[in-house]
């Protein structure tokens, strides 16, 4: 029964895309005709597929998914990774904690694009400059969320675990890494969003490449299919990585289904 409804409602949502694009056309033919706006602030569906098809002929589409996409997987390696660590540390160490706190909620409260400007001037607009925007943007929803997951683990089943026989290293394995990690997931998809907006930003300010440099370029020489085109390809991609993410985690977190005690058995 309730697979029948999971896929009822992936129709309905493959439907409601389908005719978001149905009426965005058929707007865009009926403005083309009866002139509400000028019809080359809103190009149609079929305009961007247009524009699609001559980036790709030109052979400079897949140049610029590819710069845009290796900037963002290193970001968000580099800040899931840093943001694990440094999660872990601040939980389990009090101390540590009451360090650092004070200064990520300071840094948590300004958003990571503001920083960009500043990170022009101190490293120049170099691949550095974006790489470090993006790991800032990744990094605060990943401490949080494996702050959040260390913290949630029931004594007791540390207890239980120890008294069963395991070590630290085991213990680390079957109880602190199977009861954080859905948290660290949840704040890993949470930064896939950010990490795509950090990426635009810091392509449309410094970069003559990328996804975000066509945006920035298409805004420049108003050619706003370009831009429609780029920003098509953003979703396309994040939705992608997001895709990518809800599958390893469905795949690793089985468990869940059946409770935490499960897991740990």
């Amino acid at each position: 029964m309730k697979h029948h409804k999971r896929k009822r409602y992936k129709v309905i949502s493959v439907v409601s895309l389908i005719m978001f694009f149905v009426i965005w056309q058929i707007y865009a033919v009926l403005n083309a005709k009866m002139g509400w706006i000028n019809e080359a602030f809103l190009p149609a569906p079929t305009e961007v597929l247009v524009t699609f098809q001559k980036f790709f002929e030109e052979g400079t589409l897949f140049d610029h998914i590819g710069i845009s996409m290796i900037r963002i997987l290193k970001g968000f390696f580099v800040g899931s990774i840093v943001g694990v660590v440094v999660g872990y540390i601040m939980a389990k160490l009090p101390v540590f904690e009451s360090i650092l706190q004070p200064v990520i909620n300071i840094l948590g409260a300004i958003p990571p694009y503001a920083f960009m400007p500043l990170l022009i001037i101190w490293f120049g607009v170099g691949e550095f400059a974006k790489i470090v925007m993006i790991v800032l943007a990744t990094f605060i929803p990943v401490l949080a969320s494996t702050i959040q997951g260390v913290k949630s683990i029931d004594p007791l089943h540390i207890r239980s675990a120890r008294t069963l026989g395991c070590n630290e290293l085991q213990l680390f394995h079957h109880v602190i890494v199977k009861t954080s990690l859905p948290y660290i997931m949840a704040g890993m998809k949470t930064s896939i969003s950010l990490c795509f907006s950090a990426l635009v930003v810091a392509e449309m300010i410094g970069s003559d490449t990328g996804l975000g440099f066509i945006i920035v370029d298409g805004r420049n020489w108003f050619k706003v299919a370009n831009m429609f085109m780029a920003m098509t390809s953003i979703a396309i991609l994040q939705t992608v990585f997001q895709t990518i993410l809800t599958m390893i985690e469905r795949k690793l977190f089985k468990w869940k289904k059946e409770g935490l005690s499960s897991a740990i058995e």
